[in-house]
């Protein structure tokens, strides 16, 4: 089938295998004088020394990986990874945030089935602090007809404490911290959408209806801050749901969302690569959430956090990511010595 693929397009200049390494597809694709990488995104095995041993990554030239950590471990078992994290799809800038509420009022956590929810004891850490800080927990999941967005209820509240009492959190967050007195947070992040437009060439199309998982009313009238968490039923351990993608910390910056929640590797990459404040992303306890969101509580701190999180979009986008990816292509090429011939991409799953 892939040969006669390649009759009909031409040959390639590189393939890239998403999610399962597989070496009869390398091969052929080698035959024709193609790089071969594959995309290792949601595969637990690759975390794996003697799975990345078999013949299946012997046939890659490269492995594209979620996080810096990932590709640190590969490197160190003598494999060329390349670190490209997984965009949002939120190519037409559809929902987006505009002017913060006076009061942050509501938080929104994203799980689109159970394996990607929090354990028991995280999700009871989550409630504690917004009940202390609070505000509303919305959960936040895709159906077929899109957003589907509803507060927890199934909570007690009856820990709330006074305002202007703060548990444990004076010496984790200092003033110095804030937003509003980082340097360059006035840096106006590119616009995807602005763009996309100076090309008259090219059109916004949504051929798979991401449309329907990003524009909603709803959520912007409900949420003022997102939450990421760390999933508590995925498969392969403490490495690989630690070195998971990013792609839900992307969705509410898509949205201009402020986000918080617990050091995963890649976002502790992202709030890295956009300048970030990474001690948003640094929330292990309840106390640890309720003092960043009582942090948040300023209007202004969220408008400047805002502004960031717009830029971790556009550096996050499909747009942006593609040209990493090309980018990444030709650098992998002079790396292993093939200099790439003009053809066809080809993208295999």
């Amino acid at each position: 089938m892939i040969e006669g693929h390649f009759d009909s397009i031409g040959a390639p200049s590189a393939c890239v295998i998403i999610k399962y390494s597989v070496a009869w597809v390398g091969a052929a694709c080698r035959r024709r004088g193609a790089l071969v990488l594959v995309d290792s995104i949601d595969n637990h095995r690759a975390y794996s020394q003697a799975t990345l041993n078999n013949e299946h990554y012997a046939a890659m030239d490269a492995v594209i990986v979620q996080t810096e950590a990932h590709a640190a471990m590969l490197a160190s078992w003598g494999h060329l990874a390349v670190v490209l994290p997984h965009p949002h799809g939120n190519l037409g800038e559809w929902g987006v945030a505009g002017e913060v509420r006076p009061q942050l009022r509501g938080v929104g956590f994203v799980a689109a089935d159970q394996r990607n929810m929090p354990t028991r004891e995280d999700m009871n850490i989550i409630l504690r602090a917004c009940c202390r800080a609070n505000v509303t927990l919305y959960h936040v999941s895709s159906r077929t007809s899109g957003l589907g967005i509803k507060p927890y209820t199934n909570h007690n509240c009856s820990e709330v404490i006074r305002p202007d009492v703060v548990k444990g959190t004076g010496e984790s967050f200092p003033a110095s911290a804030t937003c509003a007195m980082r340097q360059g947070e006035n840096r106006a992040p590119p616009s995807f959408a602005a763009t996309l437009s100076s090309v008259d060439t090219l059109q916004i199309r949504d051929p798979t209806g991401q449309r329907r998982y990003y524009d909603s009313t709803q959520l912007l009238s409900l949420v003022d801050v997102g939450l990421v968490w760390r999933p508590g039923h995925q498969q392969g351990g403490n490495i690989a749901i630690s070195n998971r993608p990013p792609t839900r910390l992307h969705w509410w910056w898509s949205h201009g969302i402020p986000a918080i929640g617990y050091p995963m590797n890649a976002y502790v990459d992202a709030a890295k690569r956009a300048d970030y404040p990474s001690w948003l992303l640094n929330l292990t306890s309840a106390e640890h959430i309720e003092g960043a969101l009582r942090s948040l509580g300023p209007p202004e701190e969220r408008s400047c956090l805002q502004r960031i999180a717009r830029r971790g979009a556009h550096l996050s986008s499909p747009w942006y990511s593609s040209i990493e990816l090309l980018a990444a292509i030709c650098a992998i090429g002079e790396r292993c010595g093939q200099p790439l011939q003009q053809a066809a991409g080809t993208f295999t799953a």
